[in-house]
């Protein structure tokens, strides 16, 4: 009986743990950053953007978030030669 009574206290303590164990690497709130998946596969013309900002760093991808006259957000590669050239062209902008 104490056997049984050991194991369900062991079992106890180590499923009430687990929530707390699996939330660890999620601490810097990922839920509220924007990673790119994938990368527009052409360039974007210059009068369509309003702005950009960097992915977190937290994302497995370094990206860039291009944001439109439409409000959308095209993520883009930061070491294309045109993406560079939006960038510089936004920063002047504002």
């Amino acid at each position: 009986m104490l056997y049984i009574q050991a194991t369900l206290l062991v079992a106890l303590i180590l499923g009430s743990s687990l929530p707390f164990t699996q939330a660890g690497p999620y601490g810097v709130n990922m839920e509220s950053s924007i990673c790119c998946k994938d990368f527009v596969s052409f360039p974007l013309p210059l009068k369509v953007l309003t702005r950009f900002f960097f992915t977190s760093n937290n994302c497995r991808k370094h990206g860039v978030i291009l944001l439109t006259m439409k409000n959308r957000q095209i993520c883009a590669d930061p070491q294309k030669a045109w993406v560079k050239h939006a960038i510089m062209a936004l920063k002047k902008k504002h």
